[in-house]
């Protein structure tokens, strides 16, 4: 139940018993059991202890800009001398108290000055891990019990779990914390100047999976392809809509590599990953590297080695082990280490987020065979050779079916410690966390002295039947989002029985969902581009937004619904399903940043944009600006030429404004 007192925690001579779903408007206690969002733990009563890292959470929301307050009623404890972490977020700001008695007690926190709008709050127990303490690995078992959550009275409650509150903390978290305020000094422009500020990248990443250049004909991203082809279509649809990269197969290490002579030898080929990475550089757009490791689409020889590595013959597991190892350890040297054949850069700073192991527990072989010790020294190796090169490119584990049907998808046989397959589904990807924790402490108990998986891949493939929506996606969301990395939608796409009368909603929600999660930084569409050559297939199933075979008269690509509703997102066209809401071809850029201003008599131009890279139009002349979150973008300036006098803009200013995302600003 939910009480409602003035003064929490001390008592008081009567209380107001709400129902779950109800909102309250006075400073609210919910007990610790009735807290809507639970992804771990017992319960006892009103109270539920979180014996492994998870979050208790709920939804608030201010009618009004200001703080909320904040206080647990928790109990914890130390295990091995490390005393129980526990961790109060909303939005970009937290607080975290180390709770070492098993005596109930009482943490507060107040926030800073919050927008109007709908809030998120997760509890979270953080540290039930491997540490290391005096540059000793120390296990610590920590567990926290929390007995209620009570908000501020400026805050109302809504204790529901649905779509519409996941969405509504979605766009407050868009509208507050990926735009800021900007005031600009336009130097040398009069007053009543024309300015027009277009937002040409966000710090958000949305990308795309591109293929080809192993053959002419399988080569989307060929130098100059002739007008109408599908190259130069599908480059120019790629070109104006996504800010990242990622190769679909060009990076898997049947690609890459070929071994002969029972592996005594092998050639490599990473013309067609270099290819991706220089066109990303050469169009200012970051790019993914996917994968390292992976139990499908290897060389036969790797896969030979694998099998034999899990042989029950000591000698022949032993023997393939170490070919297998050494293998590896050469993938990440010239993977990591090598230089590209396109642009002759390292090859590694062409790519800000690298996939180390791919679906790891979806097909198992790897983590059966190298076990979470194995796994976590090829991570420490990619730690390493990162290091080397002088980059900071995310190390990513990668998992398929996180964000949607999670219950019933895992079906590996692999395991860990004493996990049994069958236990690891459950929508709130506990199975997942578990799977990141395990390589983590196994890297600090060999050495490590912080952790090796650095970023959290989640794919979402949604179907018409399976379970899917906003709710579904906020509660892995958040609990993946307890171990402090960055998530990425590394894989998007609708399945074919997902129809077009859905897919733009599809589309438009978990564009908004990753967004409006802090810890996430970047999406990557796999399903908007259907290559079937049938002009019947217009539409196509899926999230597709274009076919090839479907085009216009002068030989471009036409949109399906789900284009259209994409077009829209981004400033490109009307909504359309609400064709008359804007008669007079207005269009509110929801997740872009499209104005027209006006030099006032400072001098100044002010708005609110998205952060990340624009292009600021004065008399006919571009010039290149950033707004960097964390930065103080009220005192931004750009110099003009005095009217009439020539510009003089370098023929490199645009190409600029969509430089990879480890150059900008945090998109966090």
């Amino acid at each position: 139940m939910i009480l409602v007192s003035p003064r929490a925690w001390q008592g008081c001579a009567a209380a107001l018993t709400l129902a779950l779903g109800g909102i309250s408007f006075a400073q609210t206690t919910v007990t610790g059991s009735a807290l809507v969002m639970r992804s771990t733990g017992t319960v006892a009563g009103t109270a539920v202890t979180l014996n492994e890292n998870g979050y208790l959470g709920t939804y608030v929301t201010l009618a009004a800009p200001g703080p909320i307050s904040f206080s647990v009623d928790a109990s914890g404890g130390t295990s091995n001398g490390v005393a129980s972490n526990m961790t109060v977020s909303i939005a970009d700001y937290s607080q975290s108290f180390m709770v070492s008695a098993a005596t109930a007690s009482t943490y507060t926190y107040s926030s800073p000055t919050l927008p109007a709008g709908t809030y998120f709050v997760r509890t979270q127990l953080d540290n039930h891990k491997t540490v290391r303490v005096n540059n000793a690995p120390v296990t610590a078992n920590t567990t926290l019990t929390v007995r209620g959550l009570t908000i501020g009275a400026n805050a109302a409650v809504t204790n529901t779990a649905t779509d519409a509150s996941a969405l509504a903390a979605a766009d407050t978290y868009i509208a507050n914390f990926r735009k800021g305020d900007a005031g600009v000094k336009i130097n040398g422009a009069l007053p009543g100047t024309q300015i027009h500020v277009q937002l040409k990248s966000n710090a958000f990443q949305i990308g795309t999976a591109v293929s080809g250049g192993y053959s002419s004909t399988d080569n989307q991203l060929m130098a100059n392809p002739a007008a109408g082809s599908d190259a130069a279509n599908f480059q120019e649809f790629i070109n104006g809509r996504f800010n990242s990269v990622v190769g679909s197969n060009a990076g898997k290490w049947e690609r890459n590599e070929t071994f002969t002579n029972s592996g005594a030898t092998s050639v490599v080929n990473m013309s067609a990953v270099d290819q991706m990475d220089a066109y990303a550089a050469a169009h200012g757009m970051s790019a993914r590297q996917h994968n390292i490791i992976w139990g499908n689409q290897q060389p036969t020889q790797i896969k030979t080695w694998l099998t034999d590595a899990a042989s029950t013959t000591s000698t022949t597991k032993a023997a393939s082990l170490a070919k297998l190892k050494t293998a590896i350890a050469n993938r990440v040297a010239y993977v990591i280490g090598g230089t590209n054949s396109v642009d002759g850069h390292a090859r590694a700073a062409n790519f800000q987020q690298l996939d180390v192991l791919n679906e790891a527990l979806q097909t198992g072989n790897y983590y059966s065979v190298l076990g979470a010790s194995g796994v976590a020294d090829v991570y420490k190796q990619a730690q390493t050779a990162i290091a080397s090169a002088g980059l900071k490119t995310k190390l990513y584990l990668n998992e398929y079916n996180v964000l949607q049907n999670s219950p019933i998808t895992v079906t590996t046989s692999a395991t860990y410690g004493t996990q049994a397959a069958a236990t690891y589904g459950d929508q709130y990807a506990n199975w997942y966390r578990r799977e990141i924790e395990s390589i983590n402490n196994a890297a600090f108990t060999s050495g490590a002295t912080s952790d090796v998986v650095t970023g959290v891949g989640v794919q979402y493939y949604p179907t018409a039947s399976g379970t899917r929506g906003p709710a579904v996606m906020q509660k892995a969301l958040q609990d993946l989002s307890v171990g402090g990395s960055p998530i990425s939608l590394t894989e998007f796409g609708g399945q074919t029985t997902i129809t077009q009368s859905v897919a733009p909603q599809i589309v438009d929600e978990t564009l908004r969902m990753m967004m409006g999660t802090p810890s996430a930084d970047s999406m990557m569409f796999w399903g908007w581009y259907d290559d079937n050559n049938a002009a019947t297939n217009q539409y196509g199933g899926g999230t597709v937004m274009v076919n090839k075979g479907w085009k216009n008269a002068d030989g471009t690509w036409n949109l399906t619904p789900t284009g259209k509703r994409f077009e829209y997102l981004f400033g490109r066209g009307l909504d359309p399903t609400a064709p008359g809401a804007n008669p007079d071809g207005s269009n509110p850029n929801p997740l872009t940043t499209d104005l027209t201003l006006t030099v006032g008599q400072d001098g100044m131009i002010h708005f609110n944009g998205f952060y990340g890279d624009y292009a600021l139009t004065i008399n006919g002349q571009s010039y290149d600006l950033s707004l960097n979150k964390g930065a103080n973008n009220a005192a931004l300036s750009i110099n003009v030429p005095e009217p009439g006098a020539a510009a003089a803009i370098g023929a490199g200013a645009l190409a600029l404004l969509r430089r990879p995302l480890s150059t900008r600003g945090t998109a966090q």
